[in-house]
């Protein structure tokens, strides 16, 4: 079995930690280390329950403090400290099932041609958390529900297409057929989420989460989908682990004020198309309708003030997407910050 290293950026989450990291240290194929990168408000108790768990488990879990809340600059961090092959990157609230990494190894164990560049874990409803504890659940509206958000999700393919889909499936599409005749059989994807992705350490150190995403707003919006195409540019693929199974519980609390998570959803959005695929025409001709349409879902709920902060938010960062449309390829993290401190600051 292939050793690997966890690495979790955290801030202020420390109930969560309570919970994911004693499940990472049960898994069946034990992690070679465990790196704790943490920028709350009170580090001195993320530090010290960390230091309790270490005294019963020969795991070595190292907590770095992380000066500024960037969730980008955190995980390149941890990154940084892995000797080992793999490296995953869950999220504080992510929960594991026993046999989640174990599962995920395999994947890559049986890839010995190394095209596969990350793998992803199966986001699943159930939590494996069977403690006394009331744990807070996930708020769910109607449309995100997944029998309708599957519906919403046909639709919008259809007369809103993803930009990042239509490039992480044009380039899968050109790299998969080489998989399949070396006898990989399993699914492969354009994008991973950040709460249960993981990659070759080198692929992580090569590429790096791109700090700028996270320079003005800690929570770094879209970091995951940016590491996950440039994974793809550089010819390998993005696979998922058949049974390796999480449940993202989103401890209650905002990561990002409504104006700050409108502008950069949609900021953060355009910026990583420009920069990572802003030659290809058929991954960049839609867009601008894409964000447009982005904006307009958020302008539709109006029913608080935070809400109606995030429309505003969007609103804002389409003002400013000539601005980065304009701009050379190696001028868009200068764009990008000018653009974001008028209005973050």
């Amino acid at each position: 079995m292939l050793a690997y290293a966890i690495v979790v950026a955290t801030r202020n989450r420390l109930s969560a930690l309570r919970i994911s990291i004693p499940l990472f240290l049960e898994q069946r194929a034990r992690p070679a280390r465990i790196v704790v990168v943490d920028c709350s408000d009170d580090h001195a108790a993320v530090r010290a329950f960390c230091l309790s768990l270490s005294a019963d488990t020969p795991v070595p879990i190292e907590v770095i403090q992380s000066d500024a809340a960037n969730l980008a600059n955190q995980r390149n961090r941890g990154t940084e400290r892995v000797k080992e092959p793999i490296v995953m990157f869950p999220d504080d609230d992510a929960f594991w099932f026993s046999d989640t990494a174990e599962k995920v190894l395999a994947v890559y164990a049986h890839d010995s041609h190394e095209l596969i560049g990350g793998v992803t874990a199966i986001e699943v409803e159930h939590s494996p958390v069977e403690t006394g504890e009331v744990v807070p659940r996930k708020a769910v509206r109607f449309v995100e529900q997944r029998h309708v958000h599957r519906i919403r999700n046909v639709i919008e393919d259809k007369l809103f297409p993803e930009p990042f889909h239509i490039y992480g499936r044009l380039r899968t599409a050109i790299l998969e057929r080489r998989a399949r005749a070396l006898g990989i059989g399993v699914p492969f994807v354009p994008t991973m989420g950040g709460y249960r992705m993981s990659f070759r350490t080198e692929v992580a150190r090569d590429l790096r989460f791109d700090e700028t995403l996270g320079s003005r707003v800690g929570y770094s919006q879209h970091e995951d989908k940016d590491i996950s195409l440039r994974t793809l540019k550089t010819g390998r693929l993005l696979a998922v682990a058949p049974g390796a199974r999480v449940h993202h519980h989103v401890f209650p609390g905002r990561r990002a004020g409504g104006f700050a998570y409108g502008f950069c959803h949609i900021f953060n959005y355009a910026y990583i198309c420009f920069k990572v695929f802003g030659d290809d025409p058929n991954a960049i001709s839609g867009l601008k309708r894409y964000c447009e349409y982005k904006k307009f879902l958020y302008g539709l709920r109006r029913a608080s003030r935070y809400h109606r902060e995030i429309a505003q938010g969007a609103k804002a960062a389409m003002q400013e997407y000539h601005q980065l449309a304009r701009a050379g390829r190696e001028d868009l993290a200068f764009v990008y910050g000018e653009a974001s401190d008028r209005w973050l600051k």
